[in-house]
């Protein structure tokens, strides 16, 4: 799927809750997620900050590259 900022998105699923997600940087954006539990960004450096029941998480990111977003338990 397509998200806001022009990136792609493709999710694993298990259990009706996040397993993996590959998040590819048409444009070079910052990307920012908000998910409801603590995830890791493989392939750069980002910040997570919780706010309320949310993780927000942000990064930096180039075009053409992908990132991959894990569950970080």
């Amino acid at each position: 799927m397509k998200s806001r900022g022009n990136f792609e998105v493709a999710i694993a699923w298990k259990n009706h809750q996040l397993k993996q997600a590959e998040i590819k940087s048409n444009l070079g954006n910052k990307c920012v997620l908000r998910t409801s539990v603590p995830v890791r960004v493989k392939g750069t450096v980002s910040t997570q900050v919780q706010d309320g029941n949310y993780y927000i998480n942000m990064f930096d990111t180039q075009k053409g590259s992908t990132y991959l977003v894990e569950v970080d338990l």
